[in-house]
């Protein structure tokens, strides 16, 4: 090895070493610190206490989750980052119930970390995150002595500063899209284009689901779109019934209210193009004409 190619190691070293030390300190609180959403539909038990019993350490105090409740929660002095093995833990206060756990690092584009049923670790870098800044929690069922999931708390088990697009700088980004090398799935994309987490194609895929609704009921799902999307396509498809798409910005949409209801009927697909100006959240309801399932996508796009 020539000196020129000694000193390259050397400084790349150094940077790698730099980031570490910036990124993972281990005096960062490892626990939620902020309630963002808390839905609990008509039909919800309202068992247990109120969500801000999940922030902070676990200490036997618990909010019930059932269904169909969603809860949002952040982390807002630091982020869960990618680490070895597991890199969140979720502390239940019974271990007799279920809930989907899911992850994000803008509450914007969430990924399905699995299923918790009792205290359960997981690891991010299966969906190639390498840090989270918010966990949602969707109800599965409604047993136990107070109804739904009973939620402790949630323990980043590698904690570090906070960290938003711009403060912990990774090493290269060979086609300059904003995602660096080690996760970009699309190498080659033009030059500040407008690329998903995966360095892929100018949509971002928000939402892609299975679901189902049952006759004379409410299926909701959430996004919290930003403004740097402009606007973004709604989609139902794969009907098994008669079931119909709302949509509105802000609140849940009912019969008078919404954004979008294209209302084709049968088993039809359903598509809204909607705008959005400035960061948003919008919910995405399906009703059931009938009982039914269906398949939901939200495509934002710059």
């Amino acid at each position: 090895m020539n000196c020129n190619n000694l000193i390259n190691v050397l400084l790349l070293s150094v940077i790698f070493l730099f980031i570490t030390i910036n990124c993972f300190c281990a005096d960062k609180d490892p626990f939620l610190d902020k309630v963002i959403l808390f839905d609990q539909p008509n039909g919800s038990s309202n068992d247990g206490g109120p969500p801000e019993n999940a922030l902070g350490p676990n200490n036997s105090t618990s909010v019930s989750i059932d269904i169909p409740e969603t809860l949002i929660l952040a982390f807002t002095d630091n982020s869960a980052l990618d680490g070895d093995g597991d890199d969140i833990y979720i502390y239940e206060m019974y271990n007799l119930e279920k809930v989907d756990v899911y992850a994000s690092a803008d509450n914007m584009q969430y990924y399905k970390l699995g299923t918790a049923n009792g205290n359960v670790g997981f690891d991010i870098s299966r969906h190639k995150l390498t840090y989270v800044n918010y966990i949602k929690l969707v109800g599965l069922d409604d047993g136990g002595s107070a109804a739904g999931f009973d939620l402790d708390a949630i323990k980043a088990l590698h904690s570090g500063d906070h960290i938003d697009d711009q403060n912990c700088p990774e090493i290269t980004d060979s086609d300059n899209d904003g995602v660096i090398d080690k996760w970009d799935s699309c190498p080659k994309t033009p030059e500040n284009s407008c690329v998903n987490n995966k360095g892929c194609s100018c949509e971002l895929l928000v939402i892609d689901e299975k679901g189902s609704v049952e006759n004379g009921k409410w299926k909701t799902y959430y996004a919290n779109i930003k403004n740097a999307y402009s606007n973004f396509i709604v989609k139902i498809q794969n009907l098994t019934e008669d079931v119909d798409l709302y949509v509105r910005k802000g609140s849940k949409p009912d019969f008078n209210n919404y954004e979008c209801r294209p209302y084709k009927g049968g088993k039809r697909d359903e598509i809204c193009d909607l705008s959005n100006n400035g960061d948003n959240l919008w919910y995405f309801s399906i009703y059931g004409y009938k009982s039914g399932d269906f398949s939901i996508s939200v495509k934002a796009k710059r």
